[in-house]
């Protein structure tokens, strides 16, 4: 897809900006993004673009590349089973809950080991919990989410 013609027109009057899977930009959209780029970042607009690669790996025309390669990069890496445990941690705790980690040991194998999967339930075992006033549990979990 291309860039929308008015997004020129109120670049300016923006705090914040963010271009998604830049790796997947085609050649005829390259020098329109370089231009909104260029422009987003000469008015003090926050951009924050990403990809799938590195600025320098990507097949993009040579200013564009130089361009995102000046910027703060970050690689994102895919949380381990102790990362996502903490993340879920602290989020029931934020709700005054304690979750045996034999619960989360067993939505890794029997569920799923994605964040956003796993918040969701969590959320929905958190609501089946204060409705049927009964404990997380792995029967709980087991009914709840039906497994």
């Amino acid at each position: 897809d291309s860039f929308p013609e008015h997004l020129f027109d109120f670049i300016g009057q923006l705090s914040f900006i963010s271009f998604d899977n830049v790796d997947l930009i085609s050649s005829d959209n390259q020098e329109t993004f370089f231009d909104l780029y260029n422009r987003a970042r000469q008015a003090g607009v926050i951009v924050l673009v990403s990809g799938s690669s590195l600025p320098s790996d990507l097949t993009v025309m040579k200013d564009l590349k130089t361009r995102l390669s000046l910027a703060a990069v970050y690689k994102l890496e895919e949380l381990n089973d102790d990362s996502t445990m903490d993340v879920l941690n602290k989020q029931m705790s934020d709700r005054n809950l304690t979750i045996d980690s034999k619960i989360y040991e067993y939505l890794f194998k029997n569920y799923s080991r994605d964040l956003n999967t796993l918040v969701s339930a969590m959320n929905e075992l958190d609501k089946a919990s204060l409705q049927s006033k009964k404990a997380i549990s792995i029967p709980f979990v087991k009914t709840v989410l039906q497994l």
